[in-house]
């Protein structure tokens, strides 16, 4: 008898290992994977067209290979060769600040502003020397772009990855230049931004199948800093971008579909922005409606746990969280005042924050021209009924010029 247990123990055991053993397994191979594609998509200097750097700020040596960068600037006498050393220069100083924020170090947070200070700065006279020279411009103009949507990309990721390290103001002067360099690039030749970015998006397209998730988020942050003027063309630049996503994720398995969650976690950036994105790319056409079902889930679980985090936090982190609602307006961000429980110390500033968000959202429709723009904006606004109304008579006027 007690050998027939044994037996009968023995079995099941073994069952087991058939039968939960490879889920298991194909669990952790299913985290390795989006880790693994997660690096491919990482910008690294060779994305760049620069080496590698070895001394970053901080460093003893560093003076020497700034001294050594101004003194080939001084002696480079022709003006696309100068500019072309100008531009690896930014870049350089773009992946002295990646490696800088991963290096973990205690004054890492000193080290990147260094760099990134001296970014902007070659940013700055880049911008200038391509609105003095139409025709140097116009033969640089492409790498620009391509390079600018990578810069972008390592610097939401540098002031995640340094969020927890640096102070308030720090991180404060670090989005400052994110934001400044994107108005410079957008204001090099602020007439073709629609070409450009989705140029700059074909460049970006190696690397995982996901890799065009990454642009869209670099073009939603873009879409809360650029002027609304710019703001159909980003759209459409985003529909480009959804379409190349859509060719390589067109069949993917639950498990892969499990993978693209994951890797849309990963992505650095703004919590709101993010959900943005989630809830923009649910609706997208371009995508199979099986992407657009999981990701309407995503932004679904993602809306209902930051609601829960909002009303864990102390007032004052309440107060520091509604400050990124205070210069950006979007259908999604107005959606989240609405449904963000309110204290009663904080009621007149939601208030005026969804005041603030529903004008400027009202600007926002009567300057867009563009019907797929709109016809999101009124998916997003389902719980602003006289906005949504305002966005589908404007879309129904745009439909009827372009018919006309």
């Amino acid at each position: 008898m007690n050998k027939l247990k044994f037996l009968s123990l023995f079995a099941f055991s073994l069952m087991g290992l058939i039968f939960f053993a490879p889920r298991a397994l194909a669990q952790e191979t299913d985290l390795s994977n989006v880790s693994a594609e997660f690096e491919l998509d990482e910008i690294q200097a060779e994305d760049l067209d620069i080496k590698e750097p070895i001394v970053l700020p901080g460093d003893s040596g560093y003076w020497w290979q700034n001294l050594k960068e101004n003194i080939g600037l001084f002696f480079t006498f022709d003006e696309q060769k100068r500019v072309e050393k100008m531009e690896q220069n930014a870049s350089r100083r773009i992946i002295e600040a990646k490696k800088l924020s991963a290096s973990g170090t205690a004054n890492a947070a000193d080290r990147v502003s260094e760099a990134l200070t001296r970014y902007q700065d070659l940013m700055d006279k880049l911008r200038i020397k391509f609105e003095t020279n139409p025709d140097l411009k116009e033969k640089m103009l492409e790498k620009f772009d391509a390079n600018a949507l990578r810069h972008q990309e390592v610097l939401t990721d540098v002031i995640e990855k340094l969020n927890d390290k640096a102070s308030a103001e720090q991180i404060q002067n670090l989005e400052r230049i994110r934001e400044q360099s994107s108005l410079n690039w957008y204001k090099v030749n602020k007439e073709t931004i629609q070409e450009r970015l989705e140029n700059a998006i074909e460049k970006n397209n190696s690397g995982s199948k996901f890799r065009q998730i990454k642009n869209i988020a670099v073009l939603e942050q873009l879409a809360d800093i650029l002027p609304d003027e710019a703001g159909d063309q980003i759209e459409a630049a985003k529909v480009r971008a959804e379409e190349k996503l859509a060719d390589k994720i067109n069949n993917l398995s639950n498990a892969e579909k499990d993978e693209m969650e994951k890797y849309i976690d990963n992505i650095a950036g703004s919590r709101i922005v993010k959900q943005k994105m989630l809830s923009n790319m649910s609706e997208a056409d371009a995508l199979p409606q099986a992407i657009r079902n999981r990701l309407e889930n995503i932004a679904s679980q993602s809306i209902q746990a930051l609601k829960e985090e909002f009303e864990n936090m102390e007032t004052a982190e309440q107060e520091e969280f509604l400050e990124q609602f205070e210069n950006n307006a979007h259908p999604i961000y107005l959606q989240l005042l609405k449904e963000m429980p309110v204290t009663d110390d904080l009621k007149n500033t939601m208030n005026q924050l969804r005041e603030r968000q529903e004008e400027q959202i009202r600007t926002q429709i009567e300057q867009t021209s563009d019907p797929i723009r709109l016809r999101n904006m009124e998916m997003n606004l389902e719980n602003s009924p006289a906005l949504r109304r305002q966005a589908q008579e404007q879309r129904r006027e745009v439909t009827s010029d372009d018919q006309e």
